[in-house]
């Protein structure tokens, strides 16, 4: 269901944003205010690299045990949540004409893309404000519906399911929605690097690779850059890495040096900017 244009006035105030990787689950709760944000509550739950694995993919039998006492440990049993799905779990698509409604979307989509049927959820939103152009999202029904009741069965009350790109980009300030294409974005968190762009066609665009100490790190990043043909961006990572791109002459004048915070709140940590994109997320009150 789209929601009215009023819906922005009746808003949830405390939302809930979960981020879960294989290497670790983050969790932060922001209170929404008219000049900004108020922290609330924040976690972190370290997982040995596969723990949530089994042969099929996720186990979120697995998840659902792992969640259930740590909400409770943090009072957030029936807390508004909003998470997010993986990149490989989501395709973005761009459509040059405004989207009528779902129905006359997945006609299109069956025309475009044959065999997705009802295999996959979708959603869309205008591409820019100046384009008479469509981003719309794919997601496969199976992986959300189970991660869904996975969540709510933990004692969340997941109200939206976000993509990990948008997530990160509303965290760095950037609208989900650009006029046109934002400064791309270089995350580096928990041994990652990721690099959010925007394609030609407008499109968010991610890339990502092991974070590595020392010169292959600079070497790896100056090559996807000018692979890319980015000349600036913004960075948000461990001092580390932030030191040592300063110390780069091919990078210094590239990165810009962004730092999240919430009035007094402090935040500063690059392993929490997933979840603090999911907080910051508008949730309707119905």
């Amino acid at each position: 269901m789209r929601l009215p244009s009023f819906s922005k006035f009746f808003k949830q105030k405390i939302i809930t944003g979960i981020d879960i990787q294989p290497e670790g689950i983050h969790l932060v709760q922001l209170m929404h205010e008219k000049q900004g944000y108020q922290l609330r509550k924040m976690g972190a739950l370290p997982l040995e690299m596969g723990h949530l694995s089994d042969v099929d993919g996720m186990d979120w039998d697995k998840l659902t045990t792992l969640l259930f006492d740590w909400i409770r440990e943090l009072g957030l049993v029936g807390a508004v949540t909003a998470a997010a799905l993986p990149a490989h779990c989501v395709k973005l698509l761009r459509v040059d004409q405004p989207v009528k409604n779902e129905s006359w979307l997945r006609v299109y989509l069956e025309q475009q893309l044959p065999g997705l049927g009802e295999t996959v959820a979708v959603d869309y939103c205008p591409l820019s404000s100046v384009e008479q152009a469509t981003l719309v999202t794919v997601a496969k029904r199976d992986y959300l519906d189970n991660y869904v009741a996975c969540l709510r069965e933990a004692g969340l009350e997941v109200k939206i399911m976000d993509g990990e790109l948008f997530a990160i980009q509303r965290a760095f300030g950037w609208p989900v929605i650009p006029a046109k294409a934002g400064i791309p974005l270089l995350w580096q968190q928990r041994g990652k690097f990721t690099l959010i762009w925007h394609d030609e066609k407008q499109l968010p665009q991610q890339l990502r690779w092991p974070a590595t100490f020392g010169e292959q790190t600079v070497v790896t990043l100056t090559q996807q850059l000018a692979q890319l043909n980015i000349k600036q961006l913004l960075f948000c990572g461990s001092t580390y890495y932030c030191d040592l791109f300063k110390r780069t002459s091919s990078l210094s004048d590239v990165i810009n040096y962004f730092s999240p915070a919430f009035n007094s709140s402090g935040i500063n940590m690059p392993d929490y900017l997933l979840a603090i994109g999911l907080a910051m997320r508008e949730v309707p009150l119905w």
